[in-house]
């Protein structure tokens, strides 16, 4: 879901086009800082074959992630990743957990071991003049660190697997030429779904508005449509099929390359776990892309007697 909204649009750049109510859309990565950042709200809930509902498990998290982009010899272009901040909430069967990298009182030890190979640590993409990557420097070493499978394997996936990476280097899918307010188009595109298999994601957009504000010309815009995945591709003991709804939106501003904020939600059902019981996950994800460099939240030194035994 997450790398499906930077395609929807958190990974594009807005210019003005030849009329006052019309801008061409088009992925445009010019040297400079960028930051990028994901939150995400999920609840699931399971019913049993009798009707009864399981308690539900939630989970809400925050990536931030700094991109420095640099010009290279040759016309070729340096992309370095580093994850700056996690923070994570979760309700599930086995109780509440929490990990903030800000806080060392809001560690939880498991997802400790999970997030802190991410933080700080460089992946650095090369991409040749033809758009092509040439080379994929550091991901092998975090990996090394990790947990399979785990939740911070997952992100690393999500940010820095080949498949991802490569779809920030795609040709935009919005249309070539400047677009009216009120125009509409259709996409169909390929979506990596970890467990799940390949996706496929159709969406029907619209340019819905072009407004002015304080920070300069915005363009809103917004689609729906169906994310289906599994269809036998799905790893053994997931759904082998379900289709997701997408509801998604996305503000463009016109004077900043690669300054939007994305927001979405995705919703569905599938069998889980034993015979009759249906699983409804529903998602919402907000995902904002703008121009400059992080800065670590302020910190409070918690006293000795707060920080938990089972903390270093």
């Amino acid at each position: 879901m997450n790398r499906m909204m930077m395609t929807v649009g958190a990974m594009l750049v807005a210019v003005a086009g030849l009329q006052a109510q019309q801008v061409t859309l088009k992925q445009d990565w010019t040297a400079g800082d960028y930051l990028w950042s994901l939150q995400a709200k999920q609840n699931v809930t399971v019913t049993l074959p009798d009707g009864q509902e399981m308690p539900a498990q939630t989970d809400d998290l925050r990536v931030v992630c700094q991109i420095t982009v640099k010009g290279l010899p040759q016309d070729q272009r340096s992309f370095t990743f580093q994850v700056k901040e996690i923070r994570q909430e979760m309700q599930t069967p086995m109780g509440a957990m929490s990990y903030d990298s800000a806080n060392p009182t809001s560690r939880n030890p498991m997802l400790r071991r999970e997030y802190e190979p991410l933080l700080n640590t460089a992946v650095e993409m090369i991409v040749g003049s033809d758009g092509k990557i040439v080379e994929i420097k550091g991901v092998d070493e975090i990996n090394s660190q990790l947990q399979p499978f785990g939740l911070g394997s997952r992100v690393a996936s999500a940010l820095y697997g080949e498949d991802k990476l490569r779809e920030l280097l795609k040709p935009s899918e919005f249309p070539a030429s400047p677009v009216s307010v009120g125009q509409t188009w259709v996409t169909t595109q390929d979506v990596p779904m970890a467990e799940l298999g390949q996706g496929k994601l159709q969406m029907q957009t619209i340019l819905q508005e072009v407004r002015q504000s304080p920070q300069g010309p915005l363009a809103v815009v917004k689609g729906e449509g169906t994310l289906k995945a599994g269809g036998g591709a799905a790893e053994e003991g997931m759904p082998q099929e379900v289709t997701f709804q997408i509801q998604a939106a996305t503000v463009h501003n016109l004077n900043r390359n690669l300054s939007q904020e994305s927001k979405g939600r995705m919703k569905g059902k599938f069998e889980a776990g034993g015979p009759g019981q249906v699983a409804t996950i529903d998602q919402e994800t907000l995902i904002t892309l703008t121009p400059g460099r992080y800065q670590p939240p302020a910190q409070t030194q918690p006293s000795q007697d707060k920080v938990p035994a089972s903390q270093p």
